[in-house]
């Protein structure tokens, strides 16, 4: 994966995790820090030396302009041990189980937290993406997260980002999110492996168009052309004429154009089309 895709990745997960701090301290009622420690691609044979052994796993399929990415959200379980206690009550370092009511409420909290991500994302990309999470489960090995990632399509690597997050008070500690390559699409970031390198060197001039530069007339002045022949050229206005190409010349070749000539959007141009006469 080329650098700047990493980036790319990288600034829109932080972009995620501001609404889902947000959220995240309205319902628990604390200061919630998160931040984008490392974007990789990973191989299927070393994904499980960086994930936690005992774990929850939160799928999800991210969706938008027509294409969907699967991705998982990867927690260690005894960090999500003390996060349902805190929110049903319990002392945080309790050893309650993961049972079908602390699970149920995790999903409900991550469904929020995404919802969330999902409007500040789209409204900073003009794009209208949705991340539905459908599952979550409690392992006690990476096997099982190998197996679901072997059923998208059969991809031989994925994307892993690595998330460090602090919730004041109740945990402190590191959670991933695998996704499959098609992540990079949905999020609306080009395939730079696929493009010419001369394309991709001007890709920015091709937003910039053309315009014909446009006469501008003052109502106070009037313009009279005047057509000398060679024979009517004396000495002296040869020299006139030389002292005003020299001035034009110095002042900025560049800015000077034939009428009619296109120039980038935005630019400035003075147009001088023959020589004349201003009366006023």
């Amino acid at each position: 994966m080329l650098s700047m895709d990493k980036e790319a990745i990288k600034e829109l997960t932080e972009m995620e995790a501001v609404p889902i701090c947000n959220i995240l301290g309205s319902l628990l009622g604390r200061s919630v820090k998160m931040w984008v420690s490392k974007v990789e691609e990973t191989g299927m044979g070393s994904l499980a030396e960086c994930l936690p052994h005992f774990n929850v796993v939160i799928e999800s399929r991210k969706a938008g302009g027509g294409m969907s990415a699967d991705q998982l959200y990867i927690f260690a379980k005894e960090d999500m041990i003390r996060l349902t206690n805190y929110i049903m009550g319990v002392p945080v370092d309790a050893q309650s189980p993961l049972d079908e009511i602390a699970l149920s409420t995790l999903k409900e909290v991550a469904s929020q937290c995404v919802g969330a991500a999902m409007d500040e994302l789209n409204d900073f990309l003009g794009r209208d993406m949705r991340d539905t999470i459908t599952r979550i489960s409690a392992f006690d090995n990476t096997e099982r997260i190998q197996d679901i990632i072997r059923r998208w399509n059969g991809e031989d690597s994925v994307l892993v980002m690595g998330l460090h997050y602090v919730i004041d008070g109740v945990v402190e500690s590191d959670a991933y999110i695998v996704a499959s390559q098609a992540l990079k699409q949905v999020m609306g970031i080009p395939d730079m492996t696929d493009m010419p390198i001369q394309e991709a060197g001007t890709q920015t001039a091709e937003h910039k168009e053309a315009v014909a530069v446009q006469e501008v007339s003052f109502p106070e002045f009037k313009y009279t052309p005047i057509v000398y022949t060679k024979e009517q050229i004396g000495e002296e206005k040869k020299e006139a004429v030389g002292y005003n190409t020299g001035c034009v010349s110095q002042a900025g070749q560049h800015s000077v154009q034939r009428k009619g000539r296109a120039f980038p959007q935005g630019g400035a141009a003075a147009g001088i089309g023959q020589a004349g006469r201003f009366t006023g």
